[in-house]
């Protein structure tokens, strides 16, 4: 989506949607990792709990247990609407 919204400068109203302020945290991390994920040859690569840690030591931040199910899950969602977009 974010790159329909570059080449087009028409941003799609599903990059328009509002996270709760409660969520705000979960969504930036996720953004963080989400933008140094590696791919493969027609997919996106899940991020590992290695990439998870490193990025966790790098920045300071301390997910939960409870926050690292809910990156590894928004994680998975994007993996497979990748895979069906291809």
């Amino acid at each position: 989506m974010e790159l329909i919204w570059k080449k087009t400068k028409v941003k799609p109203a599903e990059l328009s949607l509002e996270v709760p302020d409660l969520l705000f945290h979960l969504w930036s991390w996720f953004c963080e990792l989400n933008s140094k994920r590696t791919a493969g040859f027609a997919s996106l690569n899940p991020i590992s709990f290695t990439e998870l840690k490193a990025w966790s030591d790098l920045t300071g931040q301390k997910p939960t247990p409870t926050e690292v199910k809910i990156l590894m899950k928004m994680d998975a969602v994007m993996v497979e609407s990748h895979g069906r977009d291809s």
